[in-house]
């Protein structure tokens, strides 16, 4: 009886201390996750209608803790790409952050996959930041 008394207690010790960890640790491999997706998706797609990777991850990081500090930090890294900085701009508008704290993450220079459907079409950078800006995501 006194082994069980204490391999409980070293679980609930063992759940109490890494549960926060791993739910870290968790939410750095998807904003990672997020940062190197190629292709910027809402809504269902496919013949399936299902919902992009992209967008699962979004949802998530959308959802969790330090949100807005993690879109700002993807929309501000070098190693984000483009369809990952628009995921966060969507993030940041949808938060209600001022439109004109998000001027400085207007990018002209770049093109951008977006899948709409079953339909992959190139956009620049630009116009679809003009359109979120304008009409939310």
């Amino acid at each position: 009886m006194e082994i069980s008394k204490i391999n409980f207690l070293f679980i609930l010790f063992f759940l109490a201390f890494c549960g926060p960890i791993c739910a870290a640790k968790s939410n750095n491999d998807d904003v990672k996750e997020l940062s190197e997706v190629t292709v910027f998706s809402l809504g269902n797609n496919g013949f399936v209608g299902k919902m992009s990777r992209g967008e699962v991850l979004y949802n998530k990081i959308f959802h969790g803790a330090d949100s807005e500090l993690i879109f700002r930090k993807l929309l501000e890294s070098d190693l984000s790409t483009p369809e990952a900085k628009i995921y966060a701009l969507c993030g940041l508008v949808k938060k209600k952050v001022s439109k004109s704290s998000l001027i400085m993450y207007k990018n002209s220079e770049v093109n951008l996959s977006v899948l709409k459907g079953d339909v992959l079409r190139k956009f620049s950078y630009q116009e679809i930041y003009e359109n979120i800006i304008d009409n939310g995501c």
